[in-house]
């Protein structure tokens, strides 16, 4: 993500959201997939695209 202000800009509404949902955001960066700290799972839009993780 861009930087820190947009990170929580995306992030903030997913964390409402109970724990019995999944957590995911689509990132266009060329970050790795993985959770971060806040239990959201960041998903590359390459690996999304080509299938390559599982949701």
């Amino acid at each position: 993500m861009p930087d820190k202000e947009k990170t929580e800009q995306e992030q903030a509404s997913l964390m409402q959201v109970g724990y019995s949902f999944r957590k995911v955001i689509i990132v266009g960066d060329r970050y790795h997939s993985g959770y971060n700290e806040s239990g959201i799972f960041l998903l590359n839009i390459y690996d999304f695209l080509l299938g390559k993780v599982r949701l």
